[in-house]
């Protein structure tokens, strides 16, 4: 049996168990072997940024300090085979190149099961691909990422006494209701996925959460003990990147900054309500810059332009590779939404690993409450107020962007880095090993 030492970041002397928990935990240390845990995804993109982030970035991790730890496995929709072919064989030398055992397997459907009704079409492909997963590489725990991959999960615990971690990143049913996928009041998808949620809450030997605010979500919790806080972590790849500091700072000008994508879920008029209320009270130049798909250009001009904020609002797309680059040129970066949401979100420790403080929406929970609690940036509480606190705020900073700078950087990188992340699991992953 090999010995693992885990360095996790100086902090607070508490139980990395503990729901309260604030990120930080004393270093830790532990015996394993190999835990044969399979990582399960349903048919979300392997090359999304976001996918890159927080599973494989985490799981190389994972793998580097314990060899064919996790083993991935990926449902895929069998159109992706016909139509990328090429594009299925790349990710397999990728996989191989980060050390992660890659099983992808296709499965047939006309669109991704959202609704109930689809689930009897799909679930028994999922089920005889699983169950070859399981017998050939004797897995002994599920790590469920999302709820269709927890059905899975409960479905093996029920047959074969398997342990199953359920990793919900976000409530599922809220998310369909809110973005109109389904039609609000009595809706038979959202009645089910809840009874889905509550099953899945209460029989899964432990709940992986982005956030403590995602907690409420889950009353069912039947042992608080059994959450285990997870935060969004940033790319591996910005450690390697440069944060560029501007010899010049035009002190008459504020940039603000916004990375991501635009959709019905991140809408993009709160920003530009935000940056017309707040010119209204600075008294120097303010200007906002989508960094998002060119795809989202053109509807942002043109949405700039009946704002009559044409020449604040600019569009760029930067490549992956220079995302910690790109935005360490702006002031101070910016997470809005109208809706309550309990997410931390990817941006907000993006903008702090760039060394910028965050403008947060006191919607965002789980932000909102990372940014008050560590003071690496402002909370917007959408009042005339506030926007004068943020507007002083700005002033401060622009002020003394090099300490801003060190600060945010190195409260990202104790807080949110891959290690720190792949550390979590891994004693998760140990702790249920120990109980088979």
């Amino acid at each position: 049996m090999r010995r693992i030492l885990f360095v996790f970041r100086r902090g607070e002397k508490e139980n990395i168990l503990n729901i309260n928990h604030n990120y930080k935990t004393e270093m830790k240390s532990f015996s394993s072997s190999k835990p044969n845990v399979a990582y399960l995804i349903i048919r979300e993109e392997l090359t999304s940024p976001l996918i890159k982030s927080q599973c494989l970035d985490v799981i190389e991790e994972v793998n580097r300090a314990e060899k064919n730890c996790v083993i991935l496995v990926w449902f895929y929709r069998i159109d992706f085979l016909l139509k990328k072919k090429d594009s299925l064989y790349s990710l397999k030398m990728q996989m191989a190149e980060k050390g992660i055992p890659f099983v992808p397997l296709p499965f047939l459907s006309a669109s991704f099961p959202v609704s109930w009704w689809l689930l009897p079409l799909v679930l028994p492909q999922w089920l005889i691909g699983i169950l070859f997963v399981r017998v050939y590489h004797g897995i002994k725990l599920f790590h469920c990422r999302s709820y269709h991959a927890g059905l899975l999960g409960a479905a093996f615990k029920k047959l074969f006494k398997i342990k199953f971690l359920f990793d919900p990143r976000s409530p599922f049913p809220e998310e369909n209701i809110q973005s109109k996928r389904w039609g609000e009041g009595i809706s038979l998808n959202y009645l089910f996925w809840k009874k889905v949620e509550t099953y899945l809450v209460r029989n899964a030997d432990r709940l992986i959460l982005v956030s403590r605010t995602l907690k409420n979500n889950y009353q069912v919790i039947p042992n608080k003990k059994q959450v285990l806080i997870v935060p969004n972590n940033y790319p591996s790849i910005f450690e390697s990147q440069k944060i560029i500091k501007n010899e010049y700072v035009d002190n008459y000008k504020i940039d603000l900054v916004y990375i991501g994508s635009l959709g019905h879920w991140n809408q993009i008029t709160p920003y530009f309500k935000f940056l017309s209320d707040l010119k209204t009270i600075h008294r120097t130049r303010i200007t906002l810059t989508f960094c998002t798909q060119r795809k989202n250009h053109s509807n942002i001009e043109s949405v700039a332009k009946s704002f009559g904020l044409k020449e604040e609002v600019f569009t760029k797309f930067i490549q992956h590779q220079e995302v910690v680059e790109e935005l360490s040129k702006y002031t101070a970066g910016i997470y809005l939404m109208d809706r309550k949401d309990t997410r931390l979100g990817v941006k907000t420790v993006e903008y702090m690993r760039a060394g910028l403080p965050v403008i947060v929406s006191k919607n965002i929970e789980g932000a909102a409450a990372v940014i008050k609690s560590s003071q690496m940036g402002i909370v917007h509480e959408h009042s005339t107020e506030s926007l004068k606190q943020i507007s002083k705020f700005l002033a401060k900073v622009q002020q003394n962007r090099d300490v801003w700078r060190v600060n945010a950087v190195e409260y990202a990188k104790n807080n949110f880095s891959p290690h720190l992340a792949a550390s979590y699991l891994l004693y998760a992953y140990e702790h249920q090993k120990h109980q088979l």
